[in-house]
């Protein structure tokens, strides 16, 4: 996933957008030869941590080692705050 490429968030429910990672992901199983390939673990955290809201998003980085890069963690938050 690309975070430049995501300009706006289309009003889907957060269990519909998580629902469609999963069937991607299923999807995206069936065509490689490994399974392991389509792990889209990186995915869904990034949107659970989308849709815990800013709060959990700077409490989440003020904590370990950064999961995402600060492009990524930025656009998250430019999607938080549509206004910025």
């Amino acid at each position: 996933m690309k975070p430049r490429l995501i300009s706006r968030l289309h009003p889907f429910p957060p269990p519909q957008i998580l629902r469609n990672v999963l069937a991607l992901q299923q999807s995206v199983k069936t065509l490689v030869d490994d399974p392991s390939e389509a792990d889209f673990q990186r995915g869904r955290t990034f949107w659970n941590l989308f849709f815990g809201g800013p709060d959990e998003l700077l409490a989440t980085l003020k904590i370990g080692k950064p999961q995402f890069a600060f492009e990524e963690v930025r656009r998250d938050v430019s999607l938080s705050f549509p206004f910025s």
